[in-house]
């Protein structure tokens, strides 16, 4: 069978990498994370039978396991897959292969050469074959190639009805404009939240921006137990909005992630947020801010890690000198509150609950096991004690149950909680709600509850009262 092979050097600029450096004409990994050696051409093929040949540098070994892939799509279709092996040995030079078949022609086939941990090696080309009957053997080299007006051209290999594919940057594997000048019409806004250091050493709270498309506010994840942003169609991107300086991203790693394009004020960089099987962790990317003008770019880019199973990006959050920011849920009102609107009532809460707060506005609804035995067991016009009513949630349930005719009585001995039950009873308008700031307990008396800090990010429920022998630890009475 003849066959066409073009050749693509390592410093092709239609090939990228993630992990290795430029050297002397090849693509060399020493001993990094894992990764992406290689990936590119971003080329369009026919429908038909071919390889991809990896060509390793010569008496440059390759040590460790690698993975070589076929994409289509733009990443987000994998045409051919080969096994976790490390590459032979071939007249001294090693290779590795993989044959693949397109159905149908592609615009944008992409090959990626993935280095597990600590693997080693040095790329010196990718060659393509196409095979077919009626051609005859040609060897090429894609650098000298020529168009169909006979000029040189980089862009036209000699296999059949190529076309010319745009030169991709690693900011356009994505495959559009540039995001930071695309349209922003539909975009969601959105904050993120967080406990700041000024100059004096003192903590407020302080917001910033983030506005995207195909982002949107996912459940806790890893170990911080707020909000995240999760995105994963090759669409999805979002700008953040920080102050100047150095900073780090925050994604979670696991085997359900994928790759994130990161635009910053001096590089953009393909992120691999792959991790081990059955494990969590958090992957923290170094970025420079060059201000607000000037937002990071965090693009969901649609492909995958050969071992991944999935293309999700989840963000935890900026971490910076000043403090850690991570994504809010509800409408900032004010530096302290938001409001939040549930599925029982609206309510004022503080930024900094991670705990019913959050859980009522990702949910609308704060234990609904406990509302459905509510909604079996009360009836129109009981009264019904509340013990522990905290933000007022329970309260509002309880007197949407009992109706004018009832009353509902709210026992909450937390100062703050006190005052957010009684805003939460007035922006609902609940006249059958009757708020009482004491602790309930088998004998009258004082109590100490423990101290708690409301600037601090944590749950405010269940504070308790202070044990015998750690009455050092006094904070309000009750």
């Amino acid at each position: 069978m003849s066959n066409i092979v073009v050749r693509f050097p390592a410093d092709d600029p239609r090939l990228h990498t993630h992990i290795g450096s430029r050297c002397e004409g090849t693509i060399s990994v020493r001993d990094c994370q894992a990764g992406y050696a290689l990936f590119g051409p971003y080329i369009a093929l026919l429908a038909g039978r071919y390889e991809a040949r990896i060509r390793f540098a010569e008496g440059k070994n390759v040590r460790g396991d690698v993975v070589l892939d076929v994409c289509i799509e733009r990443g987000a279709r994998q045409v051919a897959v080969s096994a976790l092996s490390t590459p032979s040995a071939e007249s001294g030079q090693q290779s590795m292969s993989l044959e693949f078949v397109l159905g149908e022609a592609a615009t944008d086939c992409e090959v990626r050469l993935w280095c597990a941990r600590g693997a080693e090696c040095s790329v010196a080309a990718l060659e393509l074959t196409y095979f077919d009957q009626s051609a005859a053997a040609v060897e090429q080299d894609s650098t000298d190639v020529r168009s169909p007006n006979g000029e040189p051209s980089g862009s036209y290999p000699l296999i059949p009805n190529f076309q010319p594919n745009v030169l991709l940057d690693v900011g356009a594997v994505a495959g559009r404009e540039d995001p930071v000048e695309s349209s922003r019409a539909e975009w969601t806004v959105g904050t993120l939240v967080g406990q700041a250091l000024d100059a004096s050493g003192a903590t407020s709270i302080r917001a910033m921006t983030w506005r995207g498309s195909g982002f949107s506010l996912g459940p806790p994840a890893g170990p911080y137990r707020r909000p995240t942003l999760f995105g994963e169609q090759q669409n999805a991107i979002m700008e953040i909005f920080l102050p100047p300086g150095e900073w780090s991203l925050l994604f979670v790693q696991h085997d359900w992630s994928g790759e994130a394009c990161v635009h910053d004020a001096s590089s953009v960089r393909l992120v691999d947020l792959y991790g081990e099987v059955d494990r969590t962790s958090v992957l923290r990317l170094s970025v420079s801010s060059a201000g607000v003008h000037r937002p990071i770019v965090i693009e969901a880019t649609g492909c995958r890690n050969p071992m991944s199973h999935g293309t999700q990006v989840w963000f935890l959050g900026a971490e910076g000198s000043v403090g850690r920011f991570c994504p809010e849920r509800g409408r900032p009102i004010s530096e302290t509150c938001r409001l939040i609107d549930g599925i029982h009532g609206t309510f004022l809460t503080l930024r900094t609950d991670i705990g019913v707060s959050d859980s009522l506005a990702e949910h609308g609804v704060w234990e609904p096991k406990s509302v459905k035995v509510f909604q079996t067991l009360v009836r129109p016009g009981e009264m019904v004690v509340d013990v522990g009513a905290n933000i007022g949630h329970h309260s509002l349930v309880l007197s949407n149950l009992v109706g004018s005719s009832g009353r509902v009585l709210a026992f909450e001995p937390q100062m703050q909680m006190y005052n957010l039950l009684n805003a939460n009873i007035i922006i609902n308008n609940r006249q059958n709600i009757l708020p009482f700031r004491v602790a309930l307990g088998e004998m009258e008396g004082v109590l100490a509850m423990y101290p708690i800090s409301y600037d601090d990010f944590q749950p405010f429920g269940s504070l308790g009262v202070v044990a015998p022998e750690d009455a050092n630890m006094i904070g309000e009475l009750v």
